[in-house]
């Protein structure tokens, strides 16, 4: 009789320990983690970032950045005063390379193209963001830079316009402390000059502009700088205009 009880009591214990087992086990494997698959391509995060950030290594002027790798970033749709190695500056050059300096060198910012790769001198061409900070924009409202649209990469140019017009209403930055040149849209639309009719365009290359009459229309008249890369007061130098000779 004693050992039919035993035998009872064992079977009960084992029923109800075996149970519970069983009854915890399903709950484990639905919450386990998927396997991963080798050679399987993991979706995305919805939070993770649509861009890597980038290292701003060194500031090598207004409007130029250097990141970690040694490539130079050219922001695009602006223009500061210049920084030249020699030390020379235009006006008010050294506190737009002071200004982009503090906000930027050694942060993380993200870089957005708009149609260029590079530009002539192997440089991105890029808009820049420090977190919620678009810097092209910033520099120009704040008065630290020109707007300078160079077509095909115009994706911003109304907004510049507007944060540029707002710096010159306030008489910020270079607007107090330099006698900038009239814009081209603030010129007549046409000019007689040496015998011939042009129109100020500073998105126009050397190679577009008919005679060096022009071209030193476009430096002298419309402001355009960069019809001048060498600083020597003469417009396109280069091919096709020769126009130093």
């Amino acid at each position: 009789m004693k050992k039919f009880i035993l035998l009872v009591l064992g079977a009960l214990f084992f029923f109800i320990l075996g149970g519970a087992f069983f009854s915890r086990n399903p709950t484990s494997i639905q919450n386990s983690p998927t396997p991963i698959v080798e050679g399987a391509v993991a979706t995305p995060s919805p939070e993770a970032p649509k861009e890597d950030l980038v290292k701003v290594s060194r500031v090598v002027d207004g409007d130029t950045i250097e990141i970690v790798g040694g490539k130079k970033v050219r922001l695009i749709g602006i223009d500061t005063p210049e920084l030249n190695k020699s030390g020379a500056t235009g006006c008010f050059g050294r506190e737009a390379y002071d200004y982009l300096d503090e906000l930027l060198d050694g942060k993380s910012v993200r870089l957005e193209k708009d149609v260029s790769e590079t530009d002539k001198y192997g440089r991105f061409l890029r808009f820049v963001y420090l977190e919620d900070v678009f810097v092209n924009d910033k520099l120009v409202r704040d008065g630290y830079a020109r707007v300078y649209t160079y077509p095909p990469d115009v994706k911003y140019q109304d907004q510049f316009r507007e944060s540029e017009k707002l710096a010159r209403e306030n008489n910020l930055g270079l607007w107090k402390m330099c006698s900038v040149p009239a814009k081209p849209a603030e010129l007549p639309a046409q000019s007689a000059v040496s015998g011939g009719t042009y129109s100020c365009n500073c998105s126009k290359p050397c190679t577009e502009i008919s005679s060096c009459a022009e071209a030193q229309y476009q430096l002298k008249t419309c402001g355009c700088s960069k019809r001048d890369g060498d600083g020597d007061g003469i417009a396109c130098d280069g091919a096709p205009l020769h126009c130093q000779n």
